[in-house]
């Protein structure tokens, strides 16, 4: 039997989070799903509130319960890993608290998540945080971060964030990133990206009759 659980703050429970829930509910036999009780912080509702929201929004999945627990992640996880679950997730993070204090709680979690199981970290990120992470022992990530500045034509390097839609890079055919020895910044100019990213901004000429 596969069993998973999906612990987090939902607050608020938005439609991302119950399409996770649909996905997640189809794949295994029973879906937990965890809300978070954190005295510590200033919630816009209640923990009831929250429960009674996943638990209308889930009515039709026979398979998905729901459950709160208080305190820290760490001491809901100390419960969890005795479920034998198929892999554990970190949710609750990467929502404007500092970078160290997210890799402070991932460091007090990550001892009582089973090292022969998948770890996930919801909600990460930028590629500094996904090295930290994976440096603490997390082995998946999901993040809109990379579609949405590619999306914008910013670029992550060892430079820095390049943002390509800068007229400067029109006749730029230096590597994407010098410091960079992938085929794409080895082989692709800065030039070549900027094109396509900012095709937008091109108009083609228009031609009148008399």
């Amino acid at each position: 039997m596969k069993k998973a659980i999906y612990p987090g703050s939902f607050d608020p429970l938005t439609l991302g989070h119950v399409d996770i829930i649909k996905r997640a509910s189809s794949i295994v036999d029973e879906l937990v799903v965890g809300v978070l009780n954190n005295s510590a912080k200033n919630s816009l509702f209640s923990l009831d509130e929250r429960v009674s929201m996943i638990e209308e929004m889930t009515k039709d999945l026979p398979n998905v319960s729901v459950t709160s627990f208080d305190g820290l992640l760490v001491e809901h996880m100390k419960q969890i890993e005795e479920l034998d679950l198929d892999g554990y997730a970190i949710g609750g993070l990467a929502v404007g608290e500092p970078a160290q204090e997210m890799y402070r709680i991932i460091e007090a979690v990550e001892p009582y998540m089973p090292e022969e199981k998948p770890r996930y970290l919801m909600g990460v990120g930028t590629p500094v945080n996904i090295l930290e992470a994976v440096y603490r022992g997390i082995d998946l990530f999901d993040c809109v971060m990379p579609s949405r500045n590619a999306r914008h034509g910013h670029l992550f390097t060892w430079a820095g964030i390049r943002n390509l839609n800068n007229a400067k890079y029109i006749l730029d055919d230096q590597p994407i990133d010098e410091a960079c020895d992938c085929p794409i910044c080895q082989n692709y100019s800065r030039a070549y990206l900027h094109h396509p990213v900012s095709y937008t901004h091109l108009t083609l000429p228009t031609t009148s009759r008399v």
